[in-house]
């Protein structure tokens, strides 16, 4: 029996939600910063990553261009995305923590022994 409209509409409502959320902590933005840039509420803005409250067609342009990124991104499947990330978003956050640490070391002779480290343990695969 094929899935009924109501039950597809939940399922991408919840992949908006997921992306919605994967993408504004990759962008190291809070919901109340999200909000602020939309003219919205920060409640609103935890409504939409919650899929409690679907995000209009004009909302998820702005959305799409805050985030720099086609409308198509709030859509994509979880594993169709740019960036692999947790369901919680976890991924993101710690790719984001991890350059903002990098950024904050002192000197370029630091940065660069830091590079070749990340660089060596990359290499290292896990099976």
């Amino acid at each position: 029996m094929d899935p009924s409209p109501h039950t597809i509409c939940r399922g991408v409502d919840r992949r908006v939600a997921a992306n919605l959320r994967r993408l504004r902590i990759a962008a190291g933005l809070s919901q109340t910063e999200v909000a602020d840039a939309l003219g919205v509420s920060f409640q609103l803005v935890q409504k939409w990553e919650h899929a409690r409250t679907r995000v209009s067609a004009g909302r998820l342009a702005q959305l799409a261009a805050l985030f720099g990124v086609p409308v198509a991104e709030l859509f994509a499947e979880m594993g169709e995305t740019e960036e692999p990330v947790d369901a919680d978003g976890r991924a993101a956050s710690a790719r984001l923590e991890l350059v903002r640490a990098f950024d904050r070391l002192p000197g370029r002779r630091v940065r660069a022994a830091a590079l070749g480290l990340i660089r060596a343990l990359a290499q290292e695969r896990t099976p």
